[in-house]
């Protein structure tokens, strides 16, 4: 009797074994792989025709997808979406563009930065992954236009520089804690 217990605990082990190895790698497919987007899912999300172009970043190709129409009241139509081929594409993308970046702010699947190498202007971009796309969102400051610097009006381009920044930041918290993606 004692020999068929044996193998039987021995079966138990190993099936354990085995599941919790296929839990772990179900759970790192959904996080990590996610879902394919296409173009049709960004127009579904924006409510408008979409407009796309092919692309290159580090390298990478992608397809550029934005809204021709942005409106006020649909953040999504604000966002620039960069689909990659695969999910596993998109997030070595998003891992090289942190490095290239420096990151200002850093999560997991999302990062905030200042771009490096840009002398006539100041640039911020945010980026956050889901599947295989990208989501971008940029704020330009031109150096040129600089409030003080030859500006007629100091006051009112200071105050559009604010609500630039202030939309930006706004825009970056919805994507964060409201968008569905």
């Amino acid at each position: 009797m004692e020999k068929n217990k044996k193998p039987h605990i021995l079966s138990k082990k190993v099936l354990t074994v085995i599941m919790i190895i296929f839990v772990i790698f179900a759970l790192y497919s959904c996080e990590y792989i996610g879902k394919k987007y296409t173009v049709e899912d960004i127009e579904n999300l924006t409510g408008t025709a979409i407009e796309k172009r092919n692309g290159k970043i580090l390298n990478v190709p992608y397809t550029e997808c934005y809204s021709p129409t942005e409106t006020d009241d649909n953040n999504y139509q604000q966002l620039e979406y960069m689909l990659f081929e695969t999910p596993g594409t998109a997030r070595r993308t998003f891992i090289k563009l942190k490095k290239y970046h420096k990151p200002l702010s850093d999560n997991r699947l999302d990062f905030f930065c200042g771009t490096c190498l840009v002398c006539d202007a100041s640039l911020h971009s945010f980026y956050l992954l889901r599947g295989n796309m990208l989501v971008r969102k940029d704020l330009y400051h031109s150096m040129w236009n600089r409030p003080g610097i030859g500006s007629l009006d100091k006051e009112k381009e200071e105050q559009e520089e604010k609500q630039r920044e202030k939309k930006f930041d706004e825009l970056k918290d919805w994507v964060l804690n409201e968008a569905e993606f």
